[in-house]
Parts: C-alpha cells; sequence; structure tokens
C-alpha cells in the first residue's frame, strides 16, 4: 500500500529503515532545551493549580454541608417556634374568654353592690324622716 501511495505521489518519503542500523538522535539545540524548561515549569503550575482547585473543592463541600445543616436546624427551630407560638395563643384565648367573663362578673357584683348602697342610702334617708 504505502510503495502504491509513493508511486502515485512520489514524494512520499521512504519509511523502511534498515534493522539493524542506528538511528542518531539529533543533539537539542538551545531553543529546545529552552522549550523543554519551559515546559516543565507549565507542568509544575499546572499541578498546583489542580491541587489549589481540589483544596477548594473540598473547602466548598464542606461550606455546602455546613449550609444544609443549618438550614435544616433552622427549619425545625423555625417550626418549633410556630407550634409553641400556636400553642400560647390558644392557652390566650382560654385564658382571654375566661378573663372576659371574669370581667363579666366583677361588673355585675359591681353593679349590684352600686344598687345595695343606693338602697341602704335611701333606707337611711327615710328611717331619718
Amino acid at each position: 500500500m504505502v510503495e502504491s501511495l509513493r508511486a502515485r505521489f512520489g514524494w512520499l518519503p521512504s519509511l523502511r529503515t534498515a534493522k539493524r542500523e542506528e538511528v542518531e538522535a539529533p543533539e537539542e539545540d538551545e531553543e529546545v532545551q529552552a522549550l523543554r524548561a519551559e515546559l516543565e515549569q507549565a507542568q509544575t503550575v499546572k499541578e498546583r493549580f489542580k491541587l489549589a482547585a481540589l483544596k477548594i473543592r473540598k473547602e466548598n463541600a464542606k461550606l455546602r454541608d455546613i449550609n444544609t445543616a443549618t438550614t435544616k436546624a433552622l427549619e425545625q427551630e423555625t417550626k418549633r417556634a410556630r407550634r409553641e407560638e400556636h400553642g400560647r395563643n390558644k392557652f390566650r384565648g382560654a385564658l382571654w374568654d375566661s378573663n372576659s367573663e371574669l370581667k363579666l362578673r366583677r361588673e355585675e357584683r359591681d353593679q349590684s353592690r352600686v344598687d345595695s348602697l343606693i338602697l341602704k342610702d335611701k333606707l337611711k334617708v327615710c328611717s331619718r324622716s
């Protein structure tokens, strides 16, 4: 297949090399060495960034858990406070009714006392005359 492509296009380089022939790697020039150093430095920065991101994710998860727990506790406390307030209002209602009844009784007693005092005064006036 490679031979047919080479024959067809003519510009493909030969892919075969001698089995025992050692290919010499050209020495890296300064630009390649600088690029490798830059690559290593970028990889180091990338690793630091990954560690920082992981740390932030863990902290975020902890804060989310705390927020969830706080929200649940607040909801429970709110429900408890509402139940307590409802109970107090029921009790106040019962007390209010009782208090109203006591006021009416006092007013009736006070009115009967007033009537009795008026009658006593009239009796005194009648007995003097």
